[in-house]
């Protein structure tokens, strides 16, 4: 088979993933690369601006500009995680910062960071840190 064949093969079946044949695009891996972690760093920088509100996957691509299966894809390769990884542990470190300002009203802060209800926000916070917001602010009094 002629050394062109793969790329032939998989310029068909519209296939092409650096990561899987990095030989097959030569010289356009590193422009891919740059493209794909630039939009990578766009969606970040979209949801660091306004994370505490509703995001939805449409918002996000449709003002990237790409389909949402694009953005997706690009922004897990770009950052091994996922947006909706991103967009919770940016509402986390918030919470772990004002959590202090919140000690009597858990369920204002969940609402306030964009978490759907205070179990959601429970749950995401000691699957995160290891322990409820509500020992972490007991521990942080007795201790």
């Amino acid at each position: 088979m002629p050394r062109s064949a793969p790329v032939l093969i998989v310029s068909a079946l519209g296939q092409v993933d650096d990561q899987q044949s990095p030989l097959l695009l030569g010289s356009q891996l590193p422009c891919l690369r740059r493209k794909r972690d630039g939009l990578a760093a766009d969606a970040q920088v979209l949801i660091a601006g306004s994370f505490t509100g509703r995001i939805t996957l449409d918002g996000l691509s449709r003002t990237l500009g790409v389909s949402p299966f694009a953005l997706c894809r690009a922004f897990r390769q770009a950052t091994g995680g996922t947006l909706h990884q991103h967009l919770t542990r940016l509402r986390l470190a918030a919470a772990l910062e004002q959590l202090p300002h919140y000690r009597e009203r858990l369920t204002d802060l969940a609402l306030d960071l964009g978490f759907s209800s205070h179990s959601h926000f429970t749950c995401a916070f000691r699957g995160y840190f290891g322990r409820a917001p509500s020992a972490l602010l007991h521990s942080a009094c007795v201790g």
